[in-house]
């Protein structure tokens, strides 16, 4: 009778132990569960061939998890575009378990992490991965690509997951990006994609890029010389995106009270600031 007794509630007990203790595995797999996930190199990156031989690391990394970053930073294009060559200089071969520290915060060594560093996204440098970019930026459509925006690709699939930061088109069609990525075949580079490859990616924008102001629509430098052979002096004028204009004098200050009246006529592009110091 004893031995039945004891049998019959050796069955309850069981389910109420069983429950309460996990097998190794089960608890591991738990453990790996809070771990934010990781990009790991695609396969194949179209049009891009695989290094020949190891490139020798330059810098230091160190394991995941990498440092807090503060809070989300608020950048402009062009401080985005300062940022993520600091990468592209080094070459850094992708690691998903490494971390890379420079002077703008220490961030995981793999495509998300590059994005990341060169947005200035805030808190741990390795929890962004493409399942979660989103959560700092929002879809924009092709046309609406600017410097400093991204193309991101999530399917799931980690043999597809991948982003990167978009430079600028390298053909008047618009449709071949300049890039700068993370590859797991030639580590940080910068490159042109494809139309059929950069369409499989969803163009975003980070919500705290800010925008340059507008360049402004004044002649910046202006300079009086003999252009047409009238014997009067026209002016020249220097604007501060870079366009060169011409007015025709009229040599009537009567005319409209104006020396060098209508919008003038360009005559060149490029004639920037930073290139042009004097125009005689």
């Amino acid at each position: 009778m004893l031995r039945r007794l004891a049998a019959v509630l050796a069955v309850p007990l069981a389910l109420l132990v069983g429950p309460l203790v996990a097998p190794p595995a089960a608890a591991a797999a738990a453990t790996a569960g809070t771990v934010t996930p990781a990009d790991p190199p695609l396969a194949a990156y179209p049009g891009l061939a695989p290094r020949q031989t190891p490139r020798a690391l330059a810098v230091d990394t160190t394991t995941v998890p990498c440092a807090n970053n503060g809070s989300d930073k608020e950048l402009t294009r062009a401080q985005v575009l300062t940022r993520a060559p600091s990468w592209v200089s080094v070459g850094i071969p992708c690691r998903q378990q490494r971390c890379y520290r420079n002077s703008y915060g220490d961030y995981r060594t793999d495509c998300s992490g590059f994005v990341a560093m060169a947005w200035g996204l805030g808190g741990s440098g390795s929890a962004f991965w493409t399942g979660n970019l989103m959560d700092r930026a929002f879809q924009i459509s092709r046309s609406s690509l600017k410097p400093g925006d991204a193309l991101l690709r999530h399917t799931g699939d980690t043999s597809e997951n991948h982003v990167a930061l978009f430079v600028q088109w390298d053909n008047s069609a618009r449709t071949e990006p300049v890039v700068m990525e993370q590859t797991g075949s030639q580590d940080t580079i910068q490159r042109v994609w494809s139309e059929a490859y950069a369409g499989l990616y969803t163009p975003i924008r980070y919500d705290n890029v800010v925008d340059e102001p507008a360049p402004d629509p004044q002649a910046s430098v202006a300079r009086l010389g003999e252009f047409t052979g009238d014997a009067r002096s026209d002016i020249a004028g220097q604007f501060a995106d870079g366009e060169l204009c011409a007015w025709r004098s009229t040599g009537d200050l009567a005319q409209d009270e104006l020396l060098a009246p209508g919008s003038g006529v360009r005559i060149g592009t490029g004639w920037t600031t930073s290139n042009i110091r004097r125009i005689l």
